[in-house]
């Protein structure tokens, strides 16, 4: 008699990356020989690479991996990941219908003998948030070959009817498809033999979406006023898990569509996700008081590292056009900075010459035209975070030639200790890399976001070493994708 056990994932200590890697790819529930079928609505290369180890051990071992998705529902970069790891791909394309099943299956066989099966079904996609992060059913049924045999039929016959051209849906053959016969729904990418067809990879690759493109930018509104930094939207410091060393999403971008421009994408794309990881733990720690630390330098190494550092002169910057490639700007910190005498007794200002075109734009020539802008600082050595809301910036100019730009903090930064003389101050841009643009042209922001992350890197901290200084220790620059 078949097994059946209920999980929700957010809710229940367990999400379905793991009961898929547990039920469905382990050698126990796969041994070699073994079928397994992943159906999926939405499918891309974050999921798919989630389980990347469990895919390759269970092919090494003889496992026949079929996957069966919906076409518009899969990224670029997601069909690529499943013609690396699968041995069969099938995506589903239905005219003015939605493929919407989700079913994990493996068949367990030694040598033609069945010994049962397991599936798992409910709401998770193949997708990073559908594996780790979202609220999603799991039905994990196990089946015994001697108590079900007729149940294991009938879930072999649902598996396969949902790839075979001759099933009927609403009356109508699903048909096969092909760029000759593109009204059918069943689209063959790799075959039952391993062979990638590439005619149909290259014409179905045309109509999807690259990841970057897919993914929906995550909107945050205030909830209510009494707990003003408690945002709706995903919940704070919950983030998609990360991906296995040594693989990414960019690796499975189409090699034609990797020019310079696309990897300027990657890098960018990135850079934006470091940036928003950084932001979500931040917002873990200040509205739940519940954070990692070590993932939060991890992530800041992370996103300085997607960046090369350009020193400019403290004294004369060049007066360059900033390209979009720049995504924040850096310097150390001087005695006076860290002294709160800069620019005046009980200032509370850091100024930096010509190198802040990235965050000010050209906002006029003294405080009277000050953009008033939000900033979260992260220090790096303490680990606290400082909100900054009516932060200002402003460009003066002093003739002949001489640019400086002023930003304005909370004086809370200063008082606790968090700019030390020697330390690199860290300024980044919060909004979309891909269009990156001078902060006075760039404030559409949700509500409650920064607009800058301001990152106070200490001297005894590794990353330190990474930003060129003069010899005095004294230094400042611009963060490029390089």
């Amino acid at each position: 008699m078949s097994l059946i056990s209920r999980y929700t994932q957010g809710f229940d200590d367990v999400n379905v990356l793991h009961l898929i890697q547990e039920h469905i790819l382990s050698e126990e529930n796969a041994p070699p020989n073994s079928q397994v079928t992943f159906v999926s609505a939405y499918t891309n290369a974050h999921g798919v690479l989630l389980l990347a180890e469990g895919l390759a051990n269970a092919s090494e071992r003889g496992v026949y991996l079929k996957a069966v998705v919906d076409r518009n529902g899969c990224t670029k970069e997601g069909l690529n990941a499943l013609c690396r790891f699968f041995d069969e791909v099938i995506l589903i394309a239905f005219n003015g219908l939605i493929f919407h099943p989700k079913q994990f299956t493996s068949i367990r066989m030694n040598e033609d003998a069945c010994l049962g099966a397991i599936t798992i079904e409910g709401s998770a996609n193949l997708t990073g948030p559908g594996l780790s992060l979202n609220i999603e059913e799991a039905l994990v049924i196990e089946y015994s070959a001697d108590e079900d045999a007729q149940e294991i039929e009938g879930l072999l016959h649902s598996v396969n009817r949902k790839s075979d051209p001759e099933s009927l849906v609403h009356g109508r053959e699903m048909g096969l498809a092909s760029p000759e016969e593109p009204q059918n729904a069943v689209w063959v990418i790799k075959d039952a033999n391993g062979q990638l067809i590439q005619q149909n990879h290259e014409y179905v690759s045309q109509e999807l979406d690259p990841e970057n493109r897919k993914r929906s930018t995550r909107t945050r509104k205030r909830t209510n006023d009494e707990n003003p930094r408690r945002m709706s939207g995903r919940s704070a410091g919950r983030r998609t898990l990360p991906l296995p060393e040594g693989v990414s999403v960019s690796q499975f971008r189409d090699v034609n569509e990797v020019t310079q421009e696309v990897a300027n994408e990657n890098r960018q794309e990135a850079t934006l996700e470091a940036t928003e990881a950084i932001l979500e733990e931040i917002d873990a720690k200040i509205t739940i008081g519940e954070v990692d630390d070590e993932r939060i330098d991890t992530t800041v190494i992370g996103l300085i590292g997607e960046c090369d550092m350009t020193q400019i002169s403290a004294m004369h910057a060049p007066n360059e056009a900033i390209g979009a490639d720049l995504v924040g700007v850096y310097k150390s910190l001087a005695p006076q900075d860290a002294e709160l005498i800069h620019g005046g007794a009980g200032s509370s200002e850091m100024s930096w010459p010509a190198v802040g075109r990235c965050l000010s734009g050209d906002i006029g020539e003294g405080a009277g035209n000050a953009l008033t802008i939000r900033v979260r600082t992260y220090d790096v050595l303490t680990g606290d975070i400082v909100e900054t809301e009516n932060a200002s910036i402003y460009r003066r100019v002093r003739p002949p030639n001489h640019i400086e730009d002023r930003i304005t903090l909370n004086t809370n930064v200063w008082h606790g200790g968090h700019l030390r003389s020697g330390d690199i101050a860290v300024f980044v841009g919060v909004r979309s890399m891909a269009g990156t643009t001078p902060l006075a042209q760039s404030l559409a922001l949700g509500e409650g976001d920064p607009h800058l992350l301001m990152i106070i890197v200490p001297q005894a901290h590794p990353l330190h070493s990474r930003f060129p200084t003069y010899e005095n220790g004294r230094g400042q620059g611009t963060l490029r994708l390089g």
